[in-house]
């Protein structure tokens, strides 16, 4: 109980974020949806390097 008045009697900004709960399959399609931004990042950076050579090799 002792604890419980302590938590309660701290400052509104001490308390945690809030947690959610996902599914697995939820969970899957978040990190192929991460994964294929980071992808489509590299492949613009590829691009742009890509453009960058051929302006200077010219």
């Amino acid at each position: 109980m002792y604890l419980t008045l302590n938590y309660l009697r701290l400052p509104r900004y001490m308390f945690h974020n809030p947690i959610y709960f996902i599914s697995d399959s939820e969970m899957k399609q978040l990190e192929l949806q991460e994964q294929q931004a980071e992808l489509d990042s590299i492949l613009d950076q590829r691009k742009r390097l890509d453009a960058a050579y051929e302006r200077q090799g010219k």
